[in-house]
């Protein structure tokens, strides 16, 4: 029970560092949302039986024209994508789709954004996943080492 105490202490202590990093990591998710908006915004969308095919012709063809499930269309669904790519859990799936995205209403062209998507993605992970993490981690155990 000692032992508990103490840990609940120190976290305790230690909520206004960790406030800290968790307001500088969510001005840094909403900066990079605004950024993937203005880059991905509108061109995510795809014929869902062939990606050959632009809008116009999709709709022609009898086709639906659909957006991806997690795509920069708005300040909400572009905050999912960075936490989707900040967790690591499925990002190279958006990283594939953001490299193959051209223009509103134009079908995907494969590696057409590659050096864009290159430079957006890795420096949200270089930003995010690995300095402010290790950020809100160090100052975790900062509190902690203190405490004990």
């Amino acid at each position: 029970v000692k032992r508990l105490r103490l840990m609940v202490e120190a976290f305790i202590r230690s909520l206004s560092a960790v406030w800290t990093a968790l307001v500088l990591m969510a001005a840094s998710f909403l900066a990079f949302g605004i950024v993937g908006m203005n880059l991905y915004s509108g061109v995510l969308w795809h014929c869902a039986e062939n990606l050959e095919l632009d809008r116009r012709e999709c709709e022609a063809a009898g086709k639906s024209w659909e957006n991806r499930p997690v795509n920069f269309d708005n300040i909400i669904s572009s905050s999912i994508a960075m936490f989707s790519v900040w967790s690591m859990q499925g990002w190279t799936t958006l990283w594939y789709w953001a490299m193959d995205a051209t223009y509103v209403d134009e079908a995907p062209a494969k590696d057409y954004g590659t050096v864009t998507a290159f430079c957006f993605f890795a420096s949200f992970i270089m930003w995010n996943s690995l300095m402010l993490t290790n950020l809100f981690t160090s100052m975790l155990c900062g509190v902690f080492a203190r405490k004990i």
